[in-house]
């Protein structure tokens, strides 16, 4: 009777042990995050520049982003918001205006996991300056009903004038001047010596 009450509790432990490993390893998800990269990068003033938007989608299915980029008008110009890969469907298209870039974009039919490239900004930099993603920016999951998004990370544009070298010129040594030759007259027959001499 003692052995049998004894091999119950142990396995109500063991079973709750079990029940409580399960629920952690379902509620423990890593939240997706949205970064732009490079996340830092040195171009010449009025340089093209292009900078991706990346989800992980952690540990989640992920089946819409409604993304907003915020960026600087003046140290920026003819910004734009196109879509990339990841997320193949546009529900809304991008627009880039007030120093703001958005599109909506979602993944169909199917959620998306693993990470990718949700958005590609281009613009031409002016001057050195930041991105970063929104905090309107909002991320749908299959698994919740709420904004999943997690950490978020900026990118930084240094602009930097290509500083120009001027060579120092060495100057070209002028040689010293060659003394003229001195004709000698002596030896020579006097009829010689005489027309040199008129010479």
């Amino acid at each position: 009777m003692i052995r049998s009450i004894k091999n119950i509790i142990e396995y109500l432990i063991i079973t709750l042990v079990l029940v409580f490993t399960i629920r952690g390893s379902v509620f423990a998800q890593t939240a997706p995050s949205i970064s732009l990269q490079p996340a830092t990068t040195t171009v010449s003033p009025g340089s093209q520049v292009t900078v991706n938007v990346v989800l992980n989608a952690g540990t989640y299915h992920v089946s819409a982003v409604d993304l907003t980029v915020n960026y600087n008008t003046t140290q920026t110009s003819n910004m734009s918001i196109s879509a990339g890969t990841f997320l193949p469907n546009v529900l809304i298209a991008g627009t880039a205006s007030n120093g703001q870039a958005k599109i909506i974009l979602g993944s169909g039919t199917t959620a998306v996991t693993g990470s990718g490239t949700i958005a590609v900004l281009t613009f031409t930099a002016n001057s050195t300056t930041s991105l970063t993603i929104g905090t309107s920016t909002q991320v749908a999951a299959t698994e919740s009903s709420t904004n999943v998004l997690g950490a978020t990370s900026g990118s930084t544009i240094t602009v930097s004038t290509p500083v120009t070298v001027t060579p120092t010129r060495t100057p070209t040594p002028i040689p010293p001047p060659v003394p003229a030759p001195v004709l000698s007259v002596s030896g020579l027959p006097a009829s010689s010596a005489s027309l040199i001499l008129r010479l």
